[in-house]
């Protein structure tokens, strides 16, 4: 019969941690597969109850709702937490080395991550991505086709559903395996970033089979460069094209739907709609303080309804090729004239002079130089680079330097080079303002764990007992699949244009908090059939991430002592160094129910244990330790101190 903990999980801390203190501690509760061991030994020790004593910690003005947080990271594990899906030791041994301050170590870094990354598909230059994509039978099928392969193959070819949707799961693995194993850690942050910006949900008709096409030529090969093309590729593409319909906007039908986002999500923003109001009751658009950008003459601040259907004019016949436009059918953009108004528009206050497809081009020039567009992306920027509510103050640095640089080659990098390298940045009370979505919690834990200890492989889509058969690499990668949708933050499936949010409220409730817990402990321990070509087979377990093995070989010439190994994986995960006095260290009162977690009734945290016990054991400390371990470094990953960036 089950153990209980004697303690309520709600009452893990007695006061001031709220969803987010209580959830990350709740990891710290007795797994399933504890309940064996605590049959056998009664005086097994929960790691958490309930406390009379506890006294409120010290915070800080950006981590003030996370009251366990005792200590701030020093300021280069603070970029490396903020820069890279996940803090690895290797990641802060290599910033170190950049320079002899940190000022200058921040900047070499960046420099160096922003002027190294190629968009090309294979990443020649990214080692560790390579050799996870070169590891054999990983299943991807679709990652260097081109935009017209994929079209043919997967659309006009009318495949069975799991080919069809293959591009999409093929780039969903690819961005895992990039999250967790790429030397480009702030490319895959933004690379996030404008996925959620421009956002598609990737499952919608006619999309998942071009998804490769939509991440590889799309965002990835513009978003260190010029928005104003990156803007453009985004209008023309055939996945934009289909999620938001504008394939199918003609004169005799014209569809709004990409033209409203044109303007509410990707350039000004909602917060500059004027809704109904009149053009010469809108006030004119004012340039920004310290910018030398040159604005059309007669540029009004914002849009109004009146402006989202004279966009919509202008985007027909902006179509994908197929056989009811120009026949050809190679799924590639084309202006399609039989299906353009040819009607006189007008937008922003400026009368459009182009005709056909190059009013959409002043269009979108207009929009790429419009100080409020800069404002609204730089905004964006700064708020998933800093925190929440980032200061307005580098919002207009990053914003002048958007108008400014409009057409040059590199804008989007100087943008980024601008915010983090600010005072803004590095100021220590912008620390812990966001939390990590669940995506980033999983990819980040396995980051910081190096990986899964054998290969991601795309699953078998068609069938579950397929993905069996194939082994257990296969069935964990679908198990890792479906458990990431229900966090709800499963990549490239938010439904709406307007992206998965970004902002710390969202993302602090009971599912994706429980969902993704439930998601690290698969991690760790998982299960397959002995069996596969039986379906009443007995199931096994297996390591997706075998931190046995990654202790055991960590602390060999030094004692696996429950002391020992909590500071190892304190230290691994968050960068916490307990034998440096001027590290900053976890909170005392968690690092010593850690440490009493996994001493249990050992004489004390400095006796050595056998981390490879998964059983009963005379020595009853003995007992279920490698067990014990998997639970604890999944604890150590669902801390507050963890979830803050």
């Amino acid at each position: 019969m089950p153990i209980s903990s004697g303690i309520k999980r709600r009452e893990v801390l007695k006061a001031g941690t709220g969803t987010l203190g209580a959830a990350g501690l709740f990891a710290l509760g007795l797994a399933p597969s504890q309940a064996k061991a605590s049959d056998k030994n009664p005086s097994f020790k929960p790691l958490y109850k309930k406390s009379s004593t506890q006294k409120p910690l010290k915070t800080t003005q950006g981590v003030n709702a996370f009251d366990p947080i005792e200590s701030i990271p020093t300021a280069e594990i603070r970029a490396l937490r903020r820069l890279t899906f996940g803090f690895k030791q290797q990641d802060l041994t290599a910033f170190m080395a950049q320079g002899g301050s940190y000022d200058l170590r921040l900047k070499n870094y960046v420099n160096a991550q922003l002027d190294g990354y190629q968009s090309v598909f294979p990443p020649t230059n990214d080692p560790d991505l390579m050799a996870e994509l070169n590891k054999p039978d990983s299943g991807f099928t679709t990652l260097d086709d081109s935009l017209q392969t994929l079209w043919q193959e997967r659309v006009v070819a009318e495949p069975d559903w799991p080919d069809y949707t293959y591009p999409l799961v093929d780039t969903q693995f690819l961005t895992l395996l990039r999250s967790v194993h790429s030397k480009w850690q702030l490319a895959e942050i933004l690379a996030d970033f404008w996925h959620t910006h421009f956002s598609v949900e990737g499952s919608k008709f006619e999309v998942a089979p071009v998804f490769v096409h939509y991440d590889r030529d799309v965002i990835r090969a513009n978003m260190l460069g010029n928005f104003r093309q990156m803007l453009e590729a985004v209008t023309k593409s055939t996945a934009m094209m289909r999620y938001l319909d504008n394939a199918s906007n003609t004169k005799w039908g014209p569809n709004e739907n990409f033209a409203r986002e044109l303007q509410e999500l990707h350039t000004l923003g909602a917060v500059h709609s004027y809704s109904f109001t009149e053009e010469q009751d809108i006030p004119a658009a004012t340039p920004i303080a310290g910018s030398s950008a040159v604005l059309p003459s007669g540029l009004k601040a914002g849009y109004s309804e009146q402006d989202v259907r004279q966009a919509t004019l202008c985007l027909t016949g902006w179509t994908i090729s197929t056989q009811w436009s120009d026949g050809l059918n190679n799924g590639q953009y084309v202006f399609y004239s039989d299906w353009h108004d040819e009607s006189s528009k007008r937008l922003f206050g400026i009368n459009i002079t182009g005709d056909g497809e190059t009013e959409v081009e002043q269009i979108l020039d207009m929009l790429a130089v419009h100080p409020n567009t800069a404002r609204y992306v730089c905004r964006k920027l700064c708020k998933r680079l800093i925190g929440d509510n980032p200061p307005d103050s580098i919002v207009e640095k990053a914003a002048v330097v958007f108008n400014d640089q409009w057409q040059a080659a590199d804008q989007l990098k100087q943008v980024v080079k601008t915010i983090i390298l600010s005072d803004e940045f590095k100021d220590i009370a912008n620390w812990g303002a966001k939390t990590k979505k669940p995506y980033e919690l999983i990819a980040g834990t396995l980051r910081s764990c190096g990986g899964i200890t054998e290969k991601l492989a795309r699953p078998d889509m068609s069938d579950y007992q397929t993905n069996l058969i194939r082994g257990k690499d296969f069935a964990y990668s679908q198990t890792l699949h479906w458990m990431l949708g229900d966090t709800g933050n499963r990549l490239f499936s938010w439904a709406t244009p307007d992206g998965f949010p970004d902002s710390r409220p969202a993302w602090l409730g009971s599912t994706p908090l429980v969902m993704g817990w439930r998601v690290i402990n698969e991690m760790f321990m998982s299960y397959y059939p002995d069996d596969p070509h039986d379906p009443d087979s007995d199931w096994s377990s297996f390591h997706p991430v075998d931190v046995v093995a990654i202790t055991s070989s960590a602390l060999s010439t030094n004692n696996p002592t429950a002391r020992n190994i909590v500071n190892y994986w304190v230290k691994q995960m968050l960068g916490y160094d307990a034998d440096n006095p001027g590290s900053p260290q976890l909170n005392a009162q968690i690092i010593n129910k850690l440490i009493a977690f996994m001493q249990q009734d050992a004489a004390s945290p400095d006796t050595p244990l056998d981390v490879n016990s998964n059983g009963w054991d005379n020595e009853p400390w003995q007992a279920y330790v490698g067990i014990r371990l998997q639970t604890l470094v999944a604890s150590i990953a669902m801390l507050p101190d963890n979830l803050l960036r």
